[in-house]
């Protein structure tokens, strides 16, 4: 839910050079309200061209809602290298592939802490994190590992509520290639549990500019992306330091009808674009 090049966040305000604003109810509305119809989409070509003025943000999401603030939520995630994003303009064009945790609802919608892969126009393929307490402070999107990454890689991801120096914070990780005992250090040390109670743990598929269909995600039929798989499920954690286990997801389709799923349960999401 992030913007390639913005400080702020998918839900923020303000913006950085070259960026423009993007209101908080736009996002909530269109990434977890009610769902939008199926619409026709461009044929794609040699670029999709200019990003445009205005926002369309699109999603292939597997949600899970607890009844108190998810922990955490973890995944492994592959990464496929095709897809198309828009040139510069008002926007710098971007599609992503994360988990994370949010917070949706109006009276705290904005706050996310989230981790995963990117293509963003001027940087390639990259891993990225970003976070938004909703409270004024982010962290800007963070990029590393831009073209070190091959097609079919996997990465395990994830956020969790993490102890730093006394105060609960959502941490953002990237675990490595082999297993989850070797998570290292955070990324990001995240903002503040408090500040961003979130209501949605999820695996996140996400256009920015993708209502209309002008982008082309990451993943083709045959060769998707994958959360879960191999590596491991799709997991949450309910609780500080318990156990990380697979709940029930609530899969929510795109709008665009060449943004697909061709597995999406508890424990695994395939995401693909039927133009690759």
């Amino acid at each position: 839910m992030a913007i390639g090049g913005r400080a702020s966040g998918p839900f923020g305000s303000s913006g950085v050079s070259g960026e423009s604003p993007v209101p908080v109810a736009l996002l909530v509305a269109t990434l977890f309200g009610a769902a939008v119809s199926t619409l026709v989409a461009p044929t794609a070509g040699a670029g999709v061209g200019t990003c445009p003025v205005n926002v369309n943000y699109d999603f292939i999401v597997d949600a899970w809602a607890p009844s108190n603030p998810p922990n955490g939520v973890r995944s492994p995630i592959e990464l496929r290298k095709n897809g198309d994003v828009c040139s510069p303009g008002p926007w710098t064009g971007a599609v992503y592939e994360w988990v994370g945790v949010y917070n949706n609802t109006g009276s705290g919608g904005g706050a996310i802490s989230q981790v995963g892969w990117t293509l963003t126009s001027g940087k390639g393929y990259c891993r990225f994190w970003y976070w938004d307490n909703g409270s004024g402070g982010n962290s800007g999107v963070n990029y590393s590992r831009c073209g070190q990454d091959g097609a079919g890689d996997v990465r395990l991801y994830k956020v969790e509520d993490t102890l730093v120096s006394g105060t609960h914070r959502y941490s953002v990780w990237d675990c490595g290639t082999s297993g989850w005992s070797t998570c290292g250090n955070s990324l990001d040390q995240g903002p503040t549990v408090a500040n961003l109670n979130p209501n949605e743990a999820s695996a996140v598929t996400e256009s920015p500019f993708g209502v209309n269909c002008l982008q082309i995600i990451m993943g083709g039929s045959n060769h998707p992306t994958v959360y879960g798989g191999g590596l491991g499920d799709i997991k949450q954690q309910a609780a500080y330091n318990g156990a990380w286990t697979s709940h029930s997801l609530d899969y929510r389709p795109a709008a665009c009808q060449h943004y697909d799923s061709g597995v999406h349960n508890d424990v695994k999401l395939t995401t693909h674009d039927d133009r690759n």
